[in-house]
């Protein structure tokens, strides 16, 4: 490893640091808050909506980081024919189809 390696480790830094985060909202002992969750009006207004909406936000951002250190690990090992760029469509392409799946199942628990 290199020291150019050093920007592609605080990624996969970043994507355990999301892996860990989401255990909390997935096992439902975040109780509401403003700081950390899925937090909208409707979220924070009642908690049968808050637990449901965070475990299933906290699932998107479980698999969305182990999927992401997967991609980051490919390209730290240099796997042929793989680049970082691929991480870098994935990362805003990832947080949208997230957010948009969150805001479903919001629709949904409404």
């Amino acid at each position: 490893m290199t020291s150019q390696d050093l920007p592609t480790l605080l990624l996969l830094g970043s994507a355990l640091l999301l892996v860990a985060m989401a255990v909390p909202l997935i096992m439902g002992v975040i109780g509401r808050n403003r700081w950390y969750g899925f937090r909208t009006a409707a979220t924070l207004s009642s908690d049968e909506i808050w637990y449901p909406a965070n475990k299933f936000m906290g699932w998107g951002m479980f698999w969305s980081g182990l999927i992401l250190a997967a991609l980051v690990c490919a390209a730290l090992f240099r796997v042929p024919g793989f680049s970082l760029l691929v991480v870098l469509v994935y990362l805003p392409l990832s947080s949208v189809i997230m957010l948009a799946c969150g805001f479903y199942k919001l629709a949904k628990l409404k």
